[in-house]
């Protein structure tokens, strides 16, 4: 009996053991892992600082080293995508891998999505600006003309003096309704000029439009229906938007072909009355050798 006792005893005594050492090598297996982890961490901490050092570098080199940024940025990526897959195999997450590459390649897609939109707007302000620029042409051409008006008119009243009133105030009715006639000619080029301008901007900003609908419709479709009611929400609210547009601009265009009507109008009836003499607002009477002269 005794001996069977100290066989029973040393059989414990030899599981307790084992299960003691079992425990400590699992221990030091959790150290060792734990210290990998803190090593690769610090690893990816040191990558980190390096990765920011070389983007301060490159932002100081300026706009001629983009194209190697862009090269360095993909390199840095496919580096973080490579450590995070590592990371998820050994805890098996592929899932949560599969779900992250799809999120960073939606990040990468708006990103090139907001440069186009970016470099869009540049070359609208491009376009404004070269606008702009024609336009103040156009006014420094129209000034220079109506100088050479009033200097022609001033050498006109000296050929007045000298007997030919009468033929020379033809001319000069002539010469100043040809001049508003090229003045005319001049503000309808600057109106069309200005419609196309608009009509290029709508096109863009319904582009732009178009680009975020679709954009928005990518993101709805992975939240499900709820993401499809927000989608059609936000298409009429566009659509609401680009009729109010359009009504406005429609009653701006309205509004200035009120106007030019109306200045057309006036020239006509101005070209009316200089033809029976008539002395309008504006325009002063003279005597020069017994006959009047309209200036």
């Amino acid at each position: 009996m005794s001996a069977n006792i100290n066989e029973r005893d040393e059989q414990v005594l030899d599981d307790r053991t084992s299960l003691c050492v079992r425990e400590e090598e699992e221990e030091e297996e959790e150290e060792e892992e734990e210290e990998e982890e803190e090593q690769e961490e610090e690893e990816e901490e040191e990558e980190e600082e390096e990765e920011e050092e070389e983007e301060e570098e490159e932002e100081e080199e300026g706009e001629e080293e983009e194209e190697r940024r862009r090269r360095r940025r993909k390199k840095r990526k496919r580096r973080r995508r490579r450590r995070r897959r590592r990371k998820r195999r050994r805890r098996g997450e592929e899932e949560e891998e599969e779900e992250e590459e799809e999120e960073e390649d939606e990040e990468e897609e708006e990103e090139q999505e907001e440069e186009q939109e970016e470099e869009e707007e540049e070359e609208e302000e491009e376009e404004e600006e070269e606008e702009e620029e024609r336009r103040r042409r156009r006014r420094r051409r129209r000034r220079r003309k109506k100088r050479k008006r009033g200097g022609g008119g001033g050498g006109g009243g000296g050929r007045r003096r000298r007997g030919r009133e009468e033929e020379e105030e033809e001319e000069e009715e002539e010469e100043e309704e040809e001049e508003e006639e090229e003045e005319e000619e001049e503000e309808e080029e600057e109106e069309e000029e200005e419609e196309e301008e608009e009509e290029r901007r709508r096109r863009r900003r319904r582009r732009r439009r178009k680009k975020k609908r679709k954009r928005g419709g990518g993101g709805g479709g992975g939240g499900g229906g709820g993401g499809g009611e927000r989608r059609r929400g936000r298409e009429e609210e566009e659509e609401e938007e680009e009729e109010e547009e359009e009504t406005l601009l429609r009653e701006e265009s309205g509004a200035v072909d009120s106007v030019l009507e109306n200045q057309r109008d006036q020239r006509g009836e101005e070209k009316r009355a200089a033809g029976k003499g008539a002395l309008l607002p504006g325009r002063v009477a003279r005597c020069s050798g017994g006959s009047l002269v309209l200036r």
